[in-house]
């Protein structure tokens, strides 16, 4: 059941920011996106309602706004959701934005009595017109550092921060791990993330004046490097120009066999290479 709990839009703008801790569901407040482009929007809710069935709505008030798509429904070519109760995040997909696109939109809870929402504003703009866009939403990183660009046209305050939780306009720290923020290259806020553990997986936002732009944070162990064995023989490139390939490879193989048994007889030291061209 839908009914109106909040003033509409054209009353009291602040109704489009929410206030962490006291309302059941987080989002952002306002997004801008380039026409012909897809966007991404994460809202969190508290985890009394991981099972209840979340929906899209839009409109710019609550009791006439129309239902777009719902966890319950299939994806439609316009529209698709996906709900990851572990991190109690759902995410609206809106894509192949157009103009007629620009609107208010409700990231919102069914439950018994009356439904829960909360509102957000899409805003479709010209190529390059954009204030505020990342090249992906989606970035990967390693747990001992990430970095992210988010780009930016025009002034205002600047804020990472995490969706539902805390922020940082310079530096501090998010779910334990340390941000610091710079503005040092002309139209790019960079952040950087240092001492992150799984616990810091998830959404964030970067904001620009009155805009934001959701960011998933993915993190994976950072590889590890090993050293390959190279051998080389001083061999004269006329003898080796005179060789067929195929047996100059089957030479090297048989060679690097040869020289791992050696190793194994003699004890080399660790580390400590045979010269395979006198074995």
């Amino acid at each position: 059941m839908r009914t109106p709990q909040r003033a509409p839009f054209y009353v009291i703008e602040l109704d489009i920011f929410f206030v962490s801790g006291i309302q059941s569901i987080s989002t952002v407040g306002h997004v801008a996106v380039e026409v012909g482009d897809t966007v991404h929007i994460p809202c969190k809710y508290e985890d009394k309602y991981k099972n209840n069935v979340k929906y899209l709505c839009r409109g710019s008030t609550w009791s006439s706004c129309t239902d777009e798509i719902k966890t319950n429904q299939r994806n439609s070519a316009k529209y698709s959701i996906s709900d990851d109760k572990n991190l109690r995040i759902v995410t609206f997909t809106i894509k192949n934005l157009r103009f007629d696109d620009s609107n208010d939109y409700w990231c919102t809870i069914e439950k018994s009595g009356t439904d829960d929402g909360e509102r957000f504003r899409v805003s479709v703009t010209k190529k390059g017109e954009s204030k505020l866009y990342v090249d992906s939403q989606w970035i990967t990183g390693h747990f001992d550092r990430v970095n992210i660009y988010c780009k930016y046209r025009g002034s205002g305050s600047k804020q990472w921060c995490r969706v539902g939780g805390d922020c940082v306009s310079r530096s501090g720290q998010i779910d334990g791990a340390l941000v610091t923020t710079d503005t040092n290259v002309s139209g790019v806020f960079a952040v950087t993330m240092t001492g992150l553990t799984a616990q810091n997986i998830g959404w964030y936002w970067c904001s620009s004046g009155d805009l934001q732009m959701p960011v998933f944070l993915h993190l994976t162990e950072k590889p590890t490097t090993t050293k390959s064995l190279v051998f080389s023989c001083p061999l004269k490139m006329n003898y080796l120009s005179s060789v067929p390939f195929k047996i100059i490879v089957i030479w090297s193989g048989l060679f690097r066999i040869v020289a791992v048994s050696w190793m194994r007889r003699k004890h080399l030291p660790k580390g400590q290479m045979p010269n395979i061209c006198t074995l």
